[in-house]
């Protein structure tokens, strides 16, 4: 399972660039096709990973539904 914001990605001095969202979304089929569930979360950043408001529900209900 992976999950990420929509908008997460960043840039840092010197030209680098940090492409979480789109990366994940350019191999979104190769994941699933490994087993994986991606989610993505509309409108969020990489902030996204510290709201346990947002996290919770969505670890908790990939969890549950491996049970």
């Amino acid at each position: 399972m992976t999950f990420f914001g929509a908008k997460d990605e960043m840039d840092y001095p010197g030209g680098t660039k940090l492409r979480i969202a789109p990366t994940i979304r350019e191999r979104r089929r190769e994941l699933q096709q490994l087993g994986w569930e991606v989610i993505e979360l509309p409108d969020r950043d990489h902030g996204v990973f510290t709201d346990p408001t947002t996290i919770v529900p969505v670890v908790r209900s990939f969890l549950d539904s491996r049970l």
